[in-house]
């Protein structure tokens, strides 16, 4: 059996390895996608420092299995219904 690198070549392994582990525990909503957002953090002199915001992300069931799901898919869940 011939080695992964040798298979794919070493950048596609590389490049797999990182999908599987960014994906891993990411904080994005499994229904519509959404992820954290970057910006700016001001202070009382305006000063610019970079933050992050991140969405609300609760763990709910969905079709019997877990999905990580944002706080505005579930409440635009519950008008629908």
């Amino acid at each position: 059996m011939l080695p992964l690198s040798k298979l794919f070549g070493y950048d596609t392994v590389i490049l797999v390895i990182n999908q599987l582990s960014y994906n891993h525990m990411s904080r994005t909503c499994s229904v519509c996608g959404r992820g954290t957002t970057s910006g700016n953090s001001r202070s009382h002199s305006n000063i610019a420092t970079k933050r992050t915001f991140a969405i609300n992300i609760q763990t709910k069931k969905v079709n019997g299995k877990k999905a990580k799901v944002c706080t505005k898919c579930i409440k635009t869940e519950n008008k629908e219904a």
